[in-house]
């Protein structure tokens, strides 16, 4: 998606809500975008849309392992606080919503590989959904005749991850459609010596035995056991981790991508906010000069294009606002361009005419703007107490 001109803000990150973006997944969106010679196969828009679905899921994936990680230390502050040995924390099924939430996505980045390995090969849309399950896809003889259609780099890798993918199948599917067992313990650090800590009834960070989970048995949570005292944020870790390597993997080895280098701002430094600037319509006044209108009022505005017999443009209202590392309000624009009525030329000099004069009885406030050596206006800078002003431009888009 071009969004043209932009600025990019930073407003704030709520500490609740963590960034989960990774450098694979920014991966992933540059092959959305790129595409390469192994996604060829796939039309560019559904490349598109399908990659960029995948780098979605995958930063909700890490969101929810974040999240998971910042419960699991609440829950440990909070036993740690009452200093009991036994109590009920009940904020400790909260460590489940997320520990679910983490492995659910998980298993859809699998199903989105699966897809893509099947249009790769050349299978159709309905055929991706119907023959080509990752939970098949991963236990296919590849060495066979009849099954050499699925014998694609996404297959082997998956193969490849074949235990990563059993237990995350495993434990997804028991989480998802069976539910988790309710818990009304508290939070028990690994390794604890105290009997409550090996029972699951006490303890919310156990997990069941995967032999206990057989779906043929078709146990549920009054069947599960905790012999293994497996525990839950090891299980997130390990399951999380390995969806990392395996895409990791798919894109780099199987689709060309490339991971790209991490940014030189810090993390509380990089923007989380992009404002879509409006490209304003400049009127050309000779052959290094044009002219910007701009109106203190959308019915001006609209009086004005009336006049000029313009149609085709979009009124955007310009707001002030202040950037905290200059101290002053600012009315953004972006490149200018010209009508299609208009020719087509760069202009070293834009005067910003504010209510032009075929609009008004007093006659315009005009301004000078140089552009800077790319020709792109950067911006109209005025007093503090002009924050109350609105102003209106026509845009191309």
């Amino acid at each position: 998606m071009d969004l043209g001109a932009v600025l990019f803000v930073r407003l704030g990150r709520p500490a609740e809500l963590p960034n989960g973006d990774t450098l694979a997944a920014r991966m992933v969106r540059v092959l959305a975008d790129d595409g390469s010679p192994p996604l060829a196969p796939l039309p560019a828009d559904e490349r598109n849309q399908v990659l960029l679905s995948l780098a979605h899921t995958m930063t909700r994936t890490r969101y929810h392992r974040l999240r998971f990680e910042r419960i699991v230390r609440l829950l440990a502050c909070r036993r740690e606080r009452v200093r009991a040995v036994l109590g009920m924390d009940l904020l400790g099924n909260m460590i489940m919503f997320e520990a679910v939430a983490c492995l659910s996505a998980a298993r859809s980045a699998v199903d989105q590989i699966a897809y893509v390995a099947a249009r790769r090969a050349g299978a159709t849309p309905r055929e991706a959904d119907d023959d080509w399950a990752a939970s098949k896809l991963a236990r296919l003889d590849l060495s066979k005749q009849q099954n050499s259609d699925f014998n694609v780099g996404e297959v082997v890798q998956l193969q490849d991850h074949r235990a990563w993918f059993d237990e995350l199948n495993t434990y997804r599917n028991v989480l998802v459609h069976r539910g988790p067992r309710e818990s009304y313990g508290s939070y028990f650090k690994d390794g604890e010596d105290v009997p409550e800590a090996s029972e699951p009834d006490m303890n919310v960070m156990l997990v069941p035995d995967p032999e206990s989970l057989d779906r043929s048995s078709a146990h549920r949570p009054d069947k599960w056991t905790y012999t293994m005292q497996l525990r839950i944020e090891q299980l997130v870790d390990r399951l999380e981790n390995g969806l990392r390597e395996f895409v990791d993997n798919v894109a780099s080895r199987v689709w060309g991508g490339k991971l790209p280098a991490p940014g030189t701002s810090p993390p509380d430094e990089e923007p989380d906010f992009v404002v879509k600037l409006p490209s304003p319509v400049v009127i050309p006044l000779a052959p290094s000069t044009g002219l910007l209108p701009m109106f203190t009022s959308a019915s001006l505005a609209k009086r004005f294009v009336e006049s000029c017999g313009i149609t085709g443009l979009v009124l955007r209202e310009m707001k002030a606002f202040r950037k905290p590392f200059l101290g002053e309000r600012v009315f953004r624009t972006g490149p200018p361009t010209v009508t299609a009525a208009t020719t087509a030329r760069q202009f070293s000099t834009l005067l910003v005419a504010v209510d032009p004069p075929s609009t008004t009885e007093h006659g315009p406030t005009t301004l000078t703007v140089q552009f800077n050596q790319h020709l792109n206006l950067q911006g109209l800078y005025f007093p503090a107490d002009a924050s109350h002003r609105r102003l209106y431009i026509w845009s191309a888009g």
